[in-house]
């Protein structure tokens, strides 16, 4: 049974109509826009917020139970974070930390929103920006890597690594397994050669501008996403011919990994950087270590926080947690932590029940629980609370989670707990 509409956030079906191709265009272009954030605020804001407005004004945009618990698990998590800058030594850095993970909360609850009404559809455009932002990024990345330009290497790169459109290596190697996950998914599944081509010269691409990243978490990452995927698009299946494609590309993909490796070390910088980065315990991982054991200590004894930043910035250490959940129990105090801890992790357990229920986007649906796997499994070393794609993951996960709970409560025949493609 087809989910009507029966809320919107502002004037009407016959208002969207008029602007809907502009705000389509506009979530697309801002999508796009986001694999190319070299200083903040950045064009994918300006462009974003100006969708967020759009969809505000005009819609629709379903704001369903699920969606307003969401909503109201960010904007909590948010106000304690504003809380905590009181007891901040760096009040100033502290409040522009937590306006900027208000606006990343707000694209959260608007992508979830946005998708929870025409869900396929629109979670196949945002997808499409999503793809043109990796792959356009992965090739400046390997344009400023290999120095094709005047001036590449040094726009593109820092300390040896590849950083493509991003400020920091570690956001570039981050960004790419979703779409990485989206090429394998339709090598698999598309009928017709011609249908992927184009993902056959884009998968090699990205997968080696993760490797030129240099980043063992995105390493990590994007190894723990691809198997999470594997597993579940096998055990959704019931046809032995997928499961044959599924099998041989995961054979045949490991192969060709490890002979586009071999090549790659070949040349001294990436052999000599990549060993680096390879050795598991370094002097900076064991400052990073004893960072977070004072970030543990300083978690019993501040209830409220510290402060956003006041970490490193307010003299408590002289690096980041480098580990999200810590930062975030420091960021928002006890209850904003445990609250971050709840959407992570119980957005884990939750979905995994919701990516074995069959709709016309469950492959979509297994992309991007996948792909959050390995960004929640990668904030155990990193604090990426600042990461857009974070929160365009999390937001399509609860956005088509909505319209899967508003399909089983409109319906005299509720969808069973579990339903696997036949």
């Amino acid at each position: 049974m087809t989910n009507k509409p029966t809320d919107y956030c502002a004037s009407g079906a016959s208002s969207y109509r008029n602007v809907a191709p502009t705000l389509m265009a506009l979530m697309w272009l801002a999508m796009v826009s986001f694999g190319f954030v070299f200083r903040e605020p950045a064009p994918a804001d300006v462009l974003m917020i100006g969708a967020i407005g759009l969809l505000i004004v005009f819609g629709p945009v379903r704001f369903s139970s699920t969606v307003i618990r969401f909503l109201a698990i960010w904007l909590t998590i948010s106000a304690f974070g504003m809380l905590s800058v009181y007891f901040s030594p760096v009040p100033k850095d502290s409040f522009i930390h937590m306006i900027v993970s208000l606006y990343l909360a707000i694209i959260a609850i608007m992508m979830a929103a946005f998708v929870s009404e025409d869900t396929l559809r629109r979670t196949q455009l945002i997808y499409s920006g999503y793809a043109v932002a990796a792959i356009g990024t992965s090739v400046l990345a390997v344009i400023g890597y290999f120095s094709l330009l005047p001036g590449a290497y040094d726009l593109f790169t820092l300390f040896g690594r590849a950083k493509g459109g991003f400020k920091d290596p570690n956001v570039l190697g981050a960004f790419l397994p979703p779409v990485i996950l989206l090429g394998l998914d339709r090598v698999i599944f598309a009928g017709a050669f011609r249908l992927i081509r184009g993902w056959l010269l884009a998968i090699p691409l990205l997968f080696f501008a993760l490797l030129i990243s240099f980043s063992r978490g995105a390493w990590m990452n994007v190894f723990i996403a691809v198997g999470v995927w594997f597993v579940l698009s096998f055990v959704t299946s019931h046809s032995a011919n997928i499961r044959r494609r599924l099998t041989g590309l995961m054979i045949g993909g490991a192969v060709t990994a490890v002979i586009g490796v071999g090549i790659a070390f070949q040349f001294d910088s990436i052999s000599n950087l990549a060993t680096e980065r390879l050795v598991a315990v370094q002097e900076y991982d064991n400052q990073r270590f004893e960072g977070q054991a004072k970030a543990l200590e300083l978690i019993t004894q501040y209830p409220l926080g510290i402060g956003a930043r006041s970490f490193n910035l307010g003299g408590f250490h002289k690096e980041d947690v480098h580990n999200v959940y810590l930062s975030m129990f420091l960021n928002a105090g006890w209850l904003g932590g445990a609250l971050f801890l709840y959407l992570s992790f119980g957005t884990l357990i939750v979905g995994l029940r919701y990516g074995l229920i069959q709709t016309p986007w469950q492959k979509l649906f297994l992309i991007t629980y996948a792909s959050f796997v390995g960004v929640v499994v990668e904030g155990l070393i990193i604090d990426s609370d600042h990461w857009r794609h974070l929160y365009v993951l999390i937001g399509l996960l609860w956005g088509m989670m909505a319209n899967m709970n508003d399909r089983q409560e409109n319906s005299t025949q509720p969808l069973p707990a579990y339903i696997v493609n036949k």
